[in-house]
């Protein structure tokens, strides 16, 4: 089933006024169509969990119009061949895996070429809050894997003697590198 974007507008959402895009998409076999709200910082999100390049916005923007249509596993659960990212070794294996899954899908919504969607490429995503939110994503799935945050030690290693400390990007960091937690209002990976 392939569907098209056939426009793009801004809207602000919900009591907290969230800065969103409200895309209209159609199935072109049926003719039938909806709308796809997601709030802005989505993008920076999926960059963030993802190891997307930042500039990459049609990557970004396949991965949060295909979600939809994406089957749903129980959390912490995964089909065979599968992981997600808060299994995945690390942020290249997350993303393989979730690049794979809207390829396999029915589903086909094309994103390069379409025109209407250049509004959303024009802009330019804060690599600073992309960083921050990498360093969250990072924090959340070290809790997530291990039950508690490595802190630092006296002699420099990280506290925790199950696994080193590694970046989204799949780096592992040097002992004496340390890991900023930041601690967001409400705008976590939970909560898109």
């Amino acid at each position: 089933m392939t569907h098209e974007v056939i426009s793009v507008r801004e809207s602000i959402e919900g009591n907290q006024g969230v800065p969103c895009w409200r895309l209209g998409v159609r199935e072109i076999s049926s003719g039938l169509q909806r709308e796809h709200l997601f709030p802005k910082n989505a993008l920076e999100w999926r960059a963030a969990e993802y190891g997307v390049d930042p500039t990459d916005i049609d990557t970004l923007l396949t991965m949060i119009l295909h979600e939809p249509h994406l089957e749903q596993t129980v959390p912490g659960f995964v089909n065979a061949g599968e992981t997600n990212i808060w299994l995945a070794a690390n942020a290249t294996e997350a993303r393989e895996s979730h690049l794979k899954k809207i390829r396999d899908n029915p589903v086909n919504i094309p994103v390069k070429g379409n025109k209407l969607l250049d509004t959303i490429r024009g802009i330019q995503l804060d690599k600073a809050k992309v960083l921050a939110k990498m360093e969250l994503v990072d924090t959340l799935k070290w809790a997530k894997r291990y039950g508690d945050l490595p802190l630092p030690s006296p002699t420099g290693t990280p506290s925790h003697p199950k696994a080193p400390i590694a970046d989204s990007m799949g780096v592992t960091l040097k002992a004496k590198e340390s890991l900023t937690v930041i601690v967001g209002g409400g705008n976590g990976p939970d909560q898109r």
